[in-house]
Parts: structure tokens; sequence; C-alpha cells
């Protein structure tokens, strides 16, 4: 029994397949955290720049 090269040829493109996939997955995820932080970040920034609500108010009064 010998090895068929189209096996071979076969299992090699599986193998990069697989690793391109993985390689876009790990890209996709490091943008979404990136994102993730950005608008976490302007999302903060935005609650600072909001005035206290009159009710906040009273209770430090």
């Amino acid at each position: 029994m010998g090895v068929d090269m189209m096996d071979i040829a076969l299992t090699s493109l599986s193998k990069s397949s697989s690793q391109l996939l993985t390689d876009v997955d790990m890209a996709l995820l490091r943008k979404t955290l990136d994102m993730a932080q950005v608008e976490g970040a302007a999302m903060e920034e935005m609650m600072e720049a909001v005035p206290p609500s009159l009710h906040a108010l009273d209770v430090y009064a």
C-alpha cells in the first residue's frame, strides 16, 4: 500500500486552510477587543461629561 499523493496534497491543504482560518479568527478577535476598549473609553468620557442629575445633588446636600 503506497501513500497516495492526492491524499498528501489534500491533507496539506486542509492544514493550511485550518491555520488560515485560525489566523483570521485571532485577528478578528483582536480587532473586536480593540474596538470594545475604544467604545468603553468613549462611554466613560461621555459619562464624565454628563452633569449630575438634580436627584444626585439632593443626595449630596
